[in-house]
């Protein structure tokens, strides 16, 4: 399976007898859930019998930044939702994404069909 890892919460590492308990302390190395997006996009990309064309997050996945430009480094299309508050540079201005997004005029924007 390629789309598939274990996430264990941190608190478990904090009292291995959870990992014990568990059956998981021989293998359990703790990792986010943005470092295991990752490891499955890489398993993923590096399969040569699989063909993909984008990777999609929410923004728990978004607002990384390590996890974004991991996909780009691979040349991956990517399309991550970020938090209202995340911060963005705008025409080399630093801002948030939701004040960026609010000063755009309606004529910025462009629909598109996603279905047939």
């Amino acid at each position: 399976m390629i789309d598939r890892e274990l996430h264990l919460p941190a608190s478990w590492f904090a009292e291995p007898a959870q990992l014990v308990a568990a059956d998981a302390s021989q293998y359990a190395v703790f990792a986010t859930k943005p470092e295991l997006a990752w490891t499955m996009i890489e398993r993923a990309a590096d399969d040569v019998l699989l063909c993909f064309g984008w990777v999609r997050g929410d923004e728990a996945y978004g607002d990384n930044t390590v996890l974004r430009q991991q996909c780009l480094s691979r040349g991956l299309n990517q399309v991550f939702a970020v938090s209202h508050d995340h911060p963005i540079t705008v025409a080399g201005i630093k801002t948030r994404a939701d004040i960026a997004v609010a000063a755009l005029d309606r004529a910025a924007w462009q629909r598109y069909s996603c279905g047939g």
